[in-house]
């Protein structure tokens, strides 16, 4: 991990137009993403979010988190949106929605790869261990 950050560090500061393809790249990542995560958390693990603090706050019956994270949702898809429409951010091109699907593409590579040679190699089915925060 420590030679692909510093690539991608090196590119970042000395490669001008691989700032374009990164900007929304990481904003697609770490907002919509951890975004989707939230809406969906109370559903598919409604034990283990009856034990999270803001699980008391609700509106007509459904998480007042859901309902935060669907409306941010719409938001950053109108920001997509734009960034899509609006030459003005720059980031409206084919390289830079042809990263963002390579980084995906990359990224689902890496965890499948990993995860057979756990469960392979072993014994360690990874989908198990994610099911639940350890204690601590």
């Amino acid at each position: 991990m420590s030679l692909s950050s510093l690539v991608l560090t090196i590119l970042y500061f000395f490669v001008p137009e691989f700032k374009t393809l990164t900007l929304d790249a990481t904003f697609a990542i770490a907002y919509f993403g951890t975004t989707v995560a939230c809406l969906l958390f109370p559903a598919r693990r409604p034990g283990l979010f009856s034990k999270n603090p803001v699980a008391k706050y609700r509106a007509s019956g459904v998480p007042l988190v859901s309902i935060v994270s669907a409306i941010y949702i719409i938001f950053l898809l109108y920001v997509f949106w734009l960034w899509a429409v609006d030459p003005v951010y720059v980031v409206n091109n084919p390289y830079s929605a042809g990263f963002m699907i390579f980084l995906y593409v990359l990224s689902a590579a890496i965890y499948f790869s990993f995860k057979y040679y756990r469960k392979k190699k072993e014994g360690i089915d990874l989908s198990r261990v994610f099911e639940e925060i350890p204690v601590e």
